[in-house]
């Protein structure tokens, strides 16, 4: 009960209101009765109409208290790990590790074929996923997984549940990117491989690959940039002799791209050349000498923009045009794109797109010949994807639906395989207000008979991983 309410009940009740007001001491009403209109003391006391504020006498009051029957449960407690709110904000067992038992089943009338783990930490992040086939509460196989300041930092994987039988481990740098990777694929205590990325100035800069972990690159790739960030170099060494097997070098006019030449068999002649010619901040040909797949493209600008309205690829530079792509833009934004073999206006495949207010794509259409063959759909949010929609034949019915949450996840998805407007499977995944796995169902033949589901036993424990 809210004070103004109190209040307004204390006045209301025949008490001479020339009377000292009523204290925390606990002063009695003409009534007989306890009276405490300020609600300030954490004692169980009762008001002039008789209504007990603090059921439970833990100096919450009943209209913020979420629990008035029990005194460990008000805003501000301690929260315990006992699949209750304590604290009252809505969140249960927050700042536990937690562990959801799943029960596996087929329904085909046989018992219970299994059970299943998901562990999070305090954090909420996964970190183990076991299999335990006869419900024993013993872990015959399992999936672990290790988080540094909210990053993924490794796995291992138990096939028997009591031995390693593989392990990845990550480096990050201090943006949080992975420089490394390490892989035991026999769980012996030895790495077999690792690999790792390299980063310049935020940019990718290379990767490589070692085979036994001992140092020795067996492939590497390197990417080196200009002093404008331009990319100006590319090698790479696929057989670990340390001399590069494809071999780039780029040329830039400011920040425009004018010429490049590679040599793509490592025997240093670089048999591959392009040139680009630009006109200001528009490029009108690119043009691919040599190697074996010599071509040129024509840029053609319609309108005042710097954004190119139609592109002839002639893929042998022999003078024909293999394929024309048109283009329709607004402003930066691309509304319709088409692809014409032969430019003879016979074999053309189109798209057309619209965009949500904050121009990311929502539609997509695409048509052959001038009949509409798929129609695809999209809904964002700041993490990514919140819906997909496809539909493959354009009769207004969706094909395959897929639905994420906030952080990505699955949590539903339909398919018309056969496109004929039945669905013909529905997949659901059931998660609680933390995001933790409480359930799934797989319904093969959207039949409403669910040949899959998995639903929480004995719902969530604590500090067992």
């Amino acid at each position: 009960m809210s004070l103004l309410l109190l209040l307004g009940l204390a006045c209301s009740s025949g008490e001479d209101a020339s009377a000292t007001p009523p204290d925390d001491t606990g002063t009695t009403d003409d009534t007989g009765a306890t009276d405490d209109t300020d609600d300030t003391d954490d004692t169980d006391e009762t008001d002039d109409t008789g209504v007990t504020d603090d059921a439970d006498g833990d100096g919450s009051l009943v209209g913020a208290d979420c629990d008035d029957a029990d005194a460990a449960v008000y805003p501000g407690a301690t929260e315990a790990c006992d699949q209750v709110d304590q604290d009252c904000d809505g969140l249960v067992d927050e700042g536990f590790a937690s562990v959801a038992y799943l029960s596996d089943l087929l329904n085909n009338g046989a018992p219970t074929t299994g059970g299943s783990w998901y562990g999070y930490d305090a954090d909420d992040n996964h970190v183990l996923l076991g299999s335990d086939p006869d419900e024993d509460g013993v872990l015959d196989s399992y999936q672990r997984y290790t988080w540094v300041d909210g990053l993924f930092a490794g796995e291992e994987w138990s096939y028997d549940g009591v031995n390693v039988g593989y392990r990845v481990e990550y480096d990050r740098d201090a943006d949080g990117v992975i420089t490394e990777a390490r892989v035991d694929a026999e769980g012996d205590g030895t790495w077999d491989w690792s690999y790792g990325y390299r980063y310049v100035d935020g940019r990718y800069a290379g990767y490589w690959y070692d085979q036994g972990a001992d140092g020795v690159y067996e492939v590497e790739q390197r990417q080196e940039f200009d002093a404008a960030g331009n990319l100006e170099h590319y090698w790479s060494d696929d057989d670990g002799d340390g001399a590069p097997e494809v071999e780039t070098w780029y040329t830039y006019d400011g920040d425009k791209l004018v010429a490049y030449s590679s040599d793509a068999d490592g025997d240093g002649v670089f048999e591959t050349s392009g040139a680009f010619d630009w006109d200001g901040e528009r490029l009108l040909e690119e043009v691919v000498s040599g190697g074996a797949w010599p071509s040129r493209r024509t840029y053609t600008y319609v309108d005042a923009d710097d954004m190119y309205d139609v592109v002839d690829l002639d893929s042998g530079d022999d003078g024909d045009v293999d394929w024309r792509y048109t283009y329709v833009w607004d402003g930066e934004l691309l509304l319709e794109q088409s692809y014409d073999e032969y430019a003879d206006g016979l074999s053309v495949l189109s798209y057309t797109y619209t965009y949500d207010e904050a121009g990311l794509t929502t539609y997509a259409t695409s048509a052959l010949d001038g009949t509409y063959t798929t129609f695809t759909e999209y809904e964002w949010q700041e993490s990514g994807v919140l819906a997909y929609r496809y539909d493959v034949n354009a009769d207004g019915v969706w094909d395959m639906i897929t639905l994420y949450n906030a952080r990505g996840t699955m949590m539903y998805e339909s398919v018309d395989a056969a496109g004929d407007g039945a669905i013909d499977s529905v997949r659901t995944l059931d998660v609680d207000a933390r995001t933790r796995r409480i359930g799934a169902t797989t319904d093969t033949f959207a039949d409403g008979a669910l040949e899959y589901e998995q639903s929480a036993l004995d719902g969530y424990t604590c500090g067992v991983m």
